[in-house]
């Protein structure tokens, strides 16, 4: 559905003990990113060389299962060539979990997750780096250790078209994300609009975080010369109360539940 060039919005739901918090935590904000509504963050403008993230300042455990469900809003990109893109905009977004701190980001092709090791990372990238590997068209890929390069062991998977190989994602429309950790068999599943694109299934605590499953999670993002406005909302999902749930199986449909239209402006609906 349009959303008039307004915002990401995130569902977030993960399994964690019941001792342990049942709200959004709070998340720390750096670089170009600034807080625009209670639940809204502007990660850049739609400017060059931005750099910006929120780290949540709770970590998760990842011996326990999650799923994280996002609209994301990635512009309105004119076109108009810009460097190796058809399109003038750049350079997307990265959900990512990393153990370090919650000051983490850099600008450019890397999204803001560049060099940040160690760390799991799901990129939805708006922009062909033909220095990283990556295909002519918007895609989506898993890496470890802030290692855009997809030519490296630390891509984890291939890069795959976010809709298809001429579809362009920063079209002024929401796209759905979801994303899926099953900790007993240690498997990411990831979906865009409904559709099943990545599955990484590996020792991520031990052979990524040397043994430590406590991380931050997150969202970064960045601007090189090509720009984008970038944006993330975080919400309690109106499918699920209190916000702590299981993780559905992972070959369940992420689309089946149904969900509140999140806003497009102001404070976010309260229960």
């Amino acid at each position: 559905m349009p959303s008039n060039c307004l915002f990401f919005a995130l569902l977030l739901t993960i399994s964690v003990p019941i001792a342990a918090q049942t709200t959004i935590p709070p998340f720390v904000i750096n670089g170009s990113a600034t807080q625009i509504s209670p639940l809204c963050y502007r990660l850049t403008p739609e400017q060059t060389a931005q750099a910006g993230s929120i780290w949540s300042e709770q970590q998760i455990d990842l011996n326990l299962s999650f799923e994280a469900e996002a609209l994301l809003y990635l512009g309105c990109a004119n076109p108009t060539p810009c460097f190796e893109d058809s399109d003038d905009g750049a350079d997307g977004i990265v959900f990512a979990f990393q153990p370090i701190s919650t000051s983490v980001g850099v600008s450019g092709g890397g999204i803001g997750i560049s060099g940040v090791a160690p760390s799991l990372c799901i990129e939805i990238d708006t922009y062909p780096n033909g220095g990283f590997g990556d295909p002519p068209y918007d895609h989506l890929r898993i890496f470890a250790n802030g290692d855009p390069d997809a030519n490296t062991a630390n891509s984890l998977t291939t890069s795959v078209a976010a809709i298809d190989a001429t579809t362009n994602i920063e079209d002024c429309n929401e796209h759905t994300l979801n994303v899926r950790w099953d900790a007993a068999t240690q498997t990411m599943t990831v979906y865009f609009d409904c559709e099943l694109k990545l599955s990484y299934t590996g020792d991520v605590i031990n052979d990524i975080f040397g043994g430590d499953p406590n991380v931050f999670w997150g969202f970064t993002s960045a601007t090189g010369a090509c720009t984008s406005e970038q944006r993330v909302c975080i919400s309690i999902p109106q499918h699920s109360k209190p916000m702590i749930r299981p993780s559905a199986p992972a070959k369940a449909s992420p689309c089946k539940h149904p969900t509140t239209p999140l806003l497009t402006s102001g404070p976010r609906p309260t229960d």
